[in-house]
Protein backbone atom coordinates (compact mmCIF):
# COMPACT_ATOMS: atom_id res chain seq x y z
CA UNK A 1 0.00 0.00 0.00
CA UNK A 2 1.99 3.03 -1.08
CA UNK A 3 0.11 5.26 0.70
CA UNK A 4 0.33 3.78 3.77
CA UNK A 5 3.82 3.67 3.14
CA UNK A 6 3.68 7.10 2.52
CA UNK A 7 1.78 8.41 5.23
CA UNK A 8 3.96 6.07 7.91
CA UNK A 9 7.61 8.11 6.25
CA UNK A 10 6.34 11.11 5.96
CA UNK A 11 5.24 11.04 9.91
CA UNK A 12 9.14 9.25 10.36
CA UNK A 13 10.47 12.43 8.55
CA UNK A 14 8.86 14.47 11.11
CA UNK A 15 10.24 12.83 14.07
CA UNK A 16 13.87 12.95 12.48
CA UNK A 17 13.36 16.39 11.51
CA UNK A 18 12.11 17.36 16.00
CA UNK A 19 15.16 15.15 17.03
CA UNK A 20 17.70 17.22 15.12
CA UNK A 21 16.23 20.14 15.75
CA UNK A 22 16.27 19.17 19.50
CA UNK A 23 20.02 18.00 18.74
CA UNK A 24 20.85 21.22 17.27
CA UNK A 25 19.09 22.82 20.40
CA UNK A 26 21.40 20.82 22.42
CA UNK A 27 24.44 21.55 20.75
CA UNK A 28 23.77 25.17 21.24
CA UNK A 29 23.26 25.04 24.79
CA UNK A 30 26.44 23.03 25.24
CA UNK A 31 28.93 25.63 22.97
CA UNK A 32 27.12 28.40 25.40
CA UNK A 33 27.51 25.89 28.58
CA UNK A 34 31.14 25.48 27.78
CA UNK A 35 32.36 28.99 27.05
CA UNK A 36 30.68 30.27 30.34
CA UNK A 37 32.62 27.60 31.88
CA UNK A 38 36.00 28.69 30.64
CA UNK A 39 34.93 32.12 31.84
CA UNK A 40 34.26 31.04 35.29
CA UNK A 41 37.21 28.67 35.42
CA UNK A 42 39.77 31.65 35.06
CA UNK A 43 37.69 33.50 37.72
CA UNK A 44 38.11 30.59 40.11
CA UNK A 45 41.87 32.43 41.63
CA UNK A 46 40.16 35.78 41.73
CA UNK A 47 37.22 33.79 43.46
CA UNK A 48 39.57 31.90 46.05
CA UNK A 49 41.66 35.27 46.84
CA UNK A 50 38.32 37.13 47.60
CA UNK A 51 36.80 34.28 50.01
CA UNK A 52 39.87 34.52 51.84
CA UNK A 53 39.89 38.15 52.21
CA UNK A 54 36.61 37.87 53.52
CA UNK A 55 37.35 35.02 56.05
CA UNK A 56 40.14 37.53 57.05
CA UNK A 57 37.74 40.59 57.12
CA UNK A 58 34.88 38.23 59.08
CA UNK A 59 37.44 37.59 61.75
CA UNK A 60 38.42 41.19 62.19
CA UNK A 61 34.81 42.19 62.53
CA UNK A 62 34.02 39.57 65.17
CA UNK A 63 37.29 41.06 66.85
CA UNK A 64 36.49 44.74 67.06
CA UNK A 65 32.81 43.59 67.99
CA UNK A 66 33.92 41.59 70.61
CA UNK A 67 32.21 38.76 69.73
CA UNK A 68 35.16 36.22 69.78
CA UNK A 69 36.92 34.79 72.72
CA UNK A 70 36.01 34.34 76.53
CA UNK A 71 36.95 37.47 77.06
CA UNK A 72 35.13 39.92 75.17
CA UNK A 73 36.31 43.69 74.63
CA UNK A 74 34.86 46.28 71.65
CA UNK A 75 37.42 47.72 69.62
CA UNK A 76 37.12 51.12 71.31
CA UNK A 77 36.78 49.79 74.99
CA UNK A 78 40.55 48.38 73.87
CA UNK A 79 41.62 51.72 72.74
CA UNK A 80 40.40 53.05 76.17
CA UNK A 81 42.20 50.51 78.16
CA UNK A 82 45.16 50.98 76.72
CA UNK A 83 45.10 54.79 77.23
CA UNK A 84 43.84 54.40 80.93
CA UNK A 85 46.81 51.86 81.24
CA UNK A 86 49.13 54.93 80.50
CA UNK A 87 47.31 56.89 82.86
CA UNK A 88 47.99 54.43 85.65
CA UNK A 89 51.37 53.67 84.96
CA UNK A 90 51.99 57.76 85.44
CA UNK A 91 49.80 57.49 88.90
CA UNK A 92 51.84 54.91 89.92
CA UNK A 93 54.82 57.26 89.93
CA UNK A 94 53.17 59.32 92.46
CA UNK A 95 51.11 57.13 94.47
CA UNK A 96 54.23 54.95 95.05
CA UNK A 97 56.52 57.65 96.64
CA UNK A 98 52.83 59.38 98.52
CA UNK A 99 51.92 55.76 99.81
CA UNK A 100 56.05 55.06 101.25
CA UNK A 101 55.69 52.53 98.68
CA UNK A 102 52.56 50.68 99.93
CA UNK A 103 50.21 51.27 97.14
CA UNK A 104 50.54 50.93 93.32
CA UNK A 105 47.13 50.94 91.22
CA UNK A 106 45.86 48.65 88.59
CA UNK A 107 43.67 47.72 86.00
CA UNK A 108 41.30 44.50 86.71
CA UNK A 109 41.57 42.03 83.71
CA UNK A 110 41.10 38.58 85.48
CA UNK A 111 37.18 39.67 85.10
CA UNK A 112 37.15 40.74 81.32
CA UNK A 113 33.81 39.75 79.92
CA UNK A 114 32.34 39.01 82.63
CA UNK A 115 30.26 42.40 82.55
CA UNK A 116 30.05 44.90 79.99
CA UNK A 117 31.56 48.12 81.48
CA UNK A 118 34.49 46.37 83.95
CA UNK A 119 36.96 47.00 81.65
CA UNK A 120 38.07 50.38 83.35
CA UNK A 121 37.46 48.84 86.88
CA UNK A 122 40.77 49.73 89.33
CA UNK A 123 42.17 47.46 91.82
CA UNK A 124 45.22 48.09 94.37
CA UNK A 125 48.21 46.22 95.05
CA UNK A 126 49.42 46.42 98.50
CA UNK A 127 52.87 46.09 98.26
CA UNK A 128 53.00 45.29 102.08
CA UNK A 129 50.86 42.10 101.97
CA UNK A 130 51.68 41.18 98.66
CA UNK A 131 47.89 40.83 97.65
CA UNK A 132 45.56 42.84 95.57
CA UNK A 133 42.06 44.19 96.39
CA UNK A 134 39.53 46.54 95.00
CA UNK A 135 40.20 50.28 94.92
CA UNK A 136 37.12 50.63 96.75
CA UNK A 137 38.59 49.04 100.02
CA UNK A 138 41.47 52.12 100.97
CA UNK A 139 40.31 54.07 103.59
CA UNK A 140 39.42 57.80 102.74
CA UNK A 141 43.16 59.20 103.45
CA UNK A 142 44.04 56.12 100.88
CA UNK A 143 41.30 57.14 98.65
CA UNK A 144 42.47 60.96 98.07
CA UNK A 145 46.05 60.11 97.51
CA UNK A 146 44.90 57.41 95.28
CA UNK A 147 42.67 60.19 92.92
CA UNK A 148 45.47 63.22 93.67
CA UNK A 149 48.14 60.29 91.71
CA UNK A 150 45.61 59.82 88.85
CA UNK A 151 44.94 63.32 88.04
CA UNK A 152 48.60 64.00 88.23
CA UNK A 153 48.78 60.86 86.20
CA UNK A 154 46.11 62.31 83.36
CA UNK A 155 47.98 65.52 83.27
CA UNK A 156 51.23 64.34 82.25
CA UNK A 157 49.44 61.97 80.17
CA UNK A 158 47.77 64.80 78.32
CA UNK A 159 50.85 66.93 78.24
CA UNK A 160 53.03 63.84 76.73
CA UNK A 161 50.54 62.75 74.26
CA UNK A 162 48.99 65.97 73.08
CA UNK A 163 51.96 67.53 70.77
CA UNK A 164 53.20 69.51 74.25
CA UNK A 165 49.35 70.63 75.25
CA UNK A 166 49.93 71.82 78.60
CA UNK A 167 47.79 71.07 82.16
CA UNK A 168 49.33 74.49 83.75
CA UNK A 169 46.94 74.46 86.66
CA UNK A 170 45.44 71.92 89.29
CA UNK A 171 42.94 72.92 91.83
CA UNK A 172 42.44 70.50 94.79
CA UNK A 173 39.55 70.83 97.04
CA UNK A 174 39.58 69.53 100.24
CA UNK A 175 40.66 65.92 100.82
CA UNK A 176 43.56 66.53 103.20
CA UNK A 177 41.22 66.41 106.52
CA UNK A 178 41.33 62.32 105.83
CA UNK A 179 45.49 62.71 106.11
CA UNK A 180 47.63 62.21 108.72
CA UNK A 181 50.69 64.70 109.34
CA UNK A 182 53.45 62.22 107.56
CA UNK A 183 50.87 61.56 104.49
CA UNK A 184 50.30 65.28 104.00
CA UNK A 185 53.95 66.24 104.34
CA UNK A 186 54.20 62.77 101.28
CA UNK A 187 51.63 65.01 99.31
CA UNK A 188 53.06 68.31 99.53
CA UNK A 189 56.17 67.35 98.45
CA UNK A 190 54.71 66.29 95.31
CA UNK A 191 52.70 69.22 94.96
CA UNK A 192 55.53 70.90 95.57
CA UNK A 193 57.81 69.85 92.88
CA UNK A 194 54.84 70.58 90.44
CA UNK A 195 54.81 74.02 91.35
CA UNK A 196 58.35 74.30 90.92
CA UNK A 197 57.84 72.64 87.33
CA UNK A 198 55.98 75.66 85.84
CA UNK A 199 52.24 74.47 87.45
CA UNK A 200 49.69 76.43 89.36
CA UNK A 201 48.98 74.26 91.82
CA UNK A 202 46.11 75.14 94.08
CA UNK A 203 44.91 73.94 97.13
CA UNK A 204 41.52 75.27 99.23
CA UNK A 205 41.78 73.56 102.70
CA UNK A 206 41.45 74.85 105.98
CA UNK A 207 44.15 72.37 107.80
CA UNK A 208 46.37 74.47 110.19
CA UNK A 209 49.21 71.73 108.59
CA UNK A 210 48.67 73.26 104.80
CA UNK A 211 48.87 76.79 105.88
CA UNK A 212 52.11 76.41 107.72
CA UNK A 213 53.74 74.98 104.85
CA UNK A 214 52.05 77.09 101.96
CA UNK A 215 53.74 79.89 101.29
CA UNK A 216 51.69 82.01 98.76
CA UNK A 217 47.91 81.67 100.24
CA UNK A 218 44.34 83.63 99.83
CA UNK A 219 42.40 83.52 103.19
CA UNK A 220 38.60 84.21 102.79
CA UNK A 221 36.63 85.39 105.96
CA UNK A 222 33.07 85.11 106.80
CA UNK A 223 31.75 88.28 108.09
CA UNK A 224 28.00 88.96 109.17
CA UNK A 225 27.48 91.50 105.94
CA UNK A 226 29.60 88.81 103.49
CA UNK A 227 32.64 87.24 102.95
CA UNK A 228 36.43 89.15 102.54
CA UNK A 229 39.58 87.54 101.39
CA UNK A 230 43.08 88.48 101.49
CA UNK A 231 46.35 87.86 99.86
CA UNK A 232 49.28 86.86 101.65
CA UNK A 233 52.47 86.64 99.47
CA UNK A 234 55.88 85.54 101.18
Amino acid sequence: DLEELETRCKAQGDVVEAIRAEKNDISGRRRVNKDRFEKLSALKPELEKAQKESDIAERLYGLVKGTTGSGRITLEQYIQAAGFDGIISAANRRLVPMSDGQYELYRQEDSLGKRSNNFLDLEVLDNFTGKRRPVGSLSGGESFKASLSLALGLSDTVSRNLGGVQMDALFIDEGFGTLDRKSIDSALEVLTGLSGASKLVGVISHREELIENIPRQIKVKKTRSGSTFEIETP
